[in-house]
């Protein structure tokens, strides 16, 4: 189970079964997602009666009203963070490279 709060982030990941207690962080607003995997390696017969043993109380009453984006800076944001990526790639494979000569230097 995946717990992820408004803004995508990871708030807990349970693999065990059981009866869990999740405390939400609020930090990123009062709603999370809660996400199952019933996976289908043993067949669909199996995934049905999985979800059968799945339950979730206490969840409120508020509504979510999800956030509009403008697609426009969605799509500004999204090419400036892959950039950062790789130029943060690079310049660490470029540190590396160096660190990698000044070793071989220092043994021979």
């Amino acid at each position: 189970m995946l717990i992820i709060d408004q803004k995508g982030y990871s708030q807990d990941y349970i693999w065990q079964s059981g009866t869990h207690k999740i405390t939400i962080d609020k930090t990123n607003g009062n709603f999370v997602w809660v996400l199952f995997r019933i996976g289908l390696e043993q067949g669909i017969e199996k995934a049905k009666e999985a979800q059968q043993t799945v339950a979730i109380t206490d969840v409120g009453n508020k509504v979510w009203s999800p956030q509009h984006y403008d697609k426009a800076q969605y799509h500004k944001l999204h090419d400036q963070y892959i950039n950062e990526a790789i130029n943060t790639y690079r310049l660490l494979k470029k540190f590396l490279g160096l660190l990698g000569e000044y070793m071989v230097a220092l043994i021979k």
